[in-house]
C-alpha cells in the first residue's frame, strides 16, 4: 500500500478495547445469565473467541454494533476450534476448554505455537494429561482437574487470565501464584474487573488471587475505547497536526492508556476540553521508557522516539520479542531502513531522534498488526510516500485503521 504524507487534522473514532472485548464475552459465557455487549466495531481476534465460546456450547446474537448472550449448553465431548495467531483466544480458553470437554483441538498459526505454550505443557504434565503439540496445533486427551495454578516465569499475564476464568466457571476454591515484579498485570486487573461485573470476586495479596465468592448475574456492557489503537493517532497528532478523540475513558485500566503519561512526559500539546482530548503538533523530547506494563506500545514508541529531540532510552522490552513477530528485531531492520539512530546496547535500546525524515521507504509489516500501524504513522510523519506491504494484516485488531487515517486527510482538506 503506498502511504502518503500528509497533515493529519480531525476527529477518529476508535474500535473498542479489543483486551475488554475478549474478557466480557468469556464473563458472560461463565455468568450462564443473559447479558449484552455494545460495541463500536469487531476485530479478527474477538472473532476467533466468539466462534470458540460457539463451539464450547455458548449461544450469542450478533447485531449492529451489540452482541447478546442467551444461555450456555453442555460442551460436547470433543470440540475443536481455530485461534489462528490470536495468542488471547488460546490463552484466556485453553483451561475452560479442557475443564468443559474431555478431548479438545486447538489449530493456529505457525508463528503462534512457534512462540511457545510452557505454562500449559508444564500444566498439562503435571496432570498426567495426554496431549500432541504441532506446528499448527494442540489436541488434549482428556478433562483436566483444577488445582492451584503456579506460573513461575514472567511471560505472559495471558495465562493469569484464562486460570481466572477457570476458577470463575468451576467455583473451586484454589489459587493462583504469579511472580513478583509481573509484568503487564493491569491486563490481569482487568480480567478481575470484567469478572466482577458479572458477580465473580477475587482476592488479590502477596502475589496471590484467591477466589473470593460467587454470585454470578446479567449485566449490559458498553465497552470502552481501545488505548492500544489510540497511542498510533495520538503520537501521530502529537508531532504533526491535530487528532482529537471524544469520550475516553481517563480512568481506564487498560496498560496501554500509559501512552498519555509517556506524551506528557515528552511535553507533548495535549488539551483536555469537557469530552474531548485532542494532540497537538509538539516538539517532543527524548526520555527513558519503560515497556513493562505497555509492551504492546513499543513499535509506536520506536517512532515517537525516532522523531523526538534527543536521545530516548528504552528499558524492559525483551517480552517483544515474543509477540506476532520479534517485534524488536523487525522495529530495528525496519527503521533502519530509513536511517533511523537505533542502537541495542546491553539491556537498553536507544533511539537518538531527529526531526524529519525523507521518506520514499519500502516497509515490510512482517505480517504483525502493530508494526504495519507503526511503519504507516512514521510514514505520514515522513517528507515523502512511503511503501508498505500486507497491510490486511491490521484486521486482526482494528479493521477500519486506514479508513481512520485517511481520514484525517480528507478532514484537514475540509475542516482544519
Amino acid at each position: 500500500m503506498n502511504i502518503p504524507s500528509f497533515v493529519p487534522c480531525g476527529k477518529v473514532s476508535l474500535p473498542s478495547s479489543k483486551s475488554y472485548f475478549h474478557r466480557y464475552l468469556i464473563s458472560f459465557f461463565i455468568a450462564n445469565k443473559k447479558s449484552s455487549l455494545t460495541y463500536y466495531s469487531m476485530c479478527e481476534d474477538v472473532y476467533l473467541t466468539l466462534k470458540a465460546l460457539e463451539k464450547l456450547g455458548g449461544e450469542f446474537l450478533i447485531e449492529e454494533n451489540k452482541i447478546t448472550f442467551f444461555k450456555r449448553k453442555s460442551a460436547p465431548n470433543y470440540v475443536e476450534f481455530d485461534v489462528k495467531e490470536s495468542a488471547s483466544t488460546l490463552r484466556f480458553l485453553f483451561f475452560i476448554s479442557c475443564y468443559l470437554s474431555s478431548h479438545i483441538k486447538i489449530n493456529g498459526s505457525k508463528s503462534l505455537f512457534k512462540r511457545g505454550i510452557k505454562p500449559i505443557e508444564e500444566f498439562l504434565k503435571n496432570q498426567n494429561i495426554k496431549y500432541n503439540l504441532q506446528d499448527t496445533y494442540l489436541e488434549v486427551f482428556g478433562k483436566i482437574k483444577v488445582d492451584n495454578f503456579i506460573l513461575n516465569e514472567n511471560i505472559s499475564s495471558q495465562y493469569i487470565t484464562g486460570y481466572l476464568f477457570l476458577l470463575g466457571i468451576s467455583k473451586e476454591d484454589k489459587y493462583i501464584k504469579y511472580p513478583v515484579n509481573m509484568e503487564s498485570f493491569s491486563y490481569v486487573e482487568m480480567s478481575l474487573k470484567s469478572l466482577e461485573d458479572i458477580g465473580v470476586s477475587f482476592i488479590n495479596e502477596d502475589n496471590l488471587i484467591k477466589l473470593n465468592k460467587i454470585n454470578y448475574c446479567s449485566n449490559d456492557i458498553v465497552l470502552e475505547q481501545d488505548y492500544s489503537s489510540l497511542a498510533n493517532f495520538a503520537v501521530l497528532g502529537a508531532l504533526k497536526g491535530k487528532v482529537i478523540f471524544e469520550n475516553l475513558n481517563l480512568t481506564s485500566l487498560q496498560g496501554d492508556k500509559k501512552i498519555l503519561e509517556i506524551l506528557m512526559d515528552g511535553r507533548a500539546k495535549i488539551d483536555f476540553f469537557q469530552n474531548e482530548v485532542s494532540f497537538n503538533s509538539s516538539i517532543i523530547k527524548g526520555q527513558t521508557i519503560s515497556l513493562k506494563d505497555c509492551i504492546d506500545l513499543g513499535p509506536i514508541l520506536f517512532v515517537l522516539a525516532s522523531y523526538s529531540y534527543g536521545k530516548t532510552t528504552f528499558i524492559n522490552f525483551s517480552r517483544l520479542i515474543y509477540k506476532e513477530s520479534n517485534r524488536l528485531k523487525c522495529m530495528f531492520d525496519e527503521l533502519k531502513k530509513a536511517n533511523v539512530d537505533i542502537n541495542i546496547v546491553n539491556d537498553e535500546v536507544i533511539i537518538n531522534g531527529k526531526a524529519s525524515y525523507e521518506g520514499g521507504y519500502h516497509f515490510s509489516s512482517h505480517n504483525d498488526h502493530r508494526i504495519c500501524m507503526a511503519l504507516t504513522i512514521f510514514s505520514v510523519l515522513s517528507k515523502g510516500n512511503c511503501i508498505i506491504d500486507d497491510e490486511e494484516c491490521v484486521k486482526k485488531s482494528y479493521p477500519h485503521f486506514f479508513e481512520d487515517l485517511f481520514s484525517l486527510r480528507s478532514q484537514n482538506e475540509n475542516n482544519c
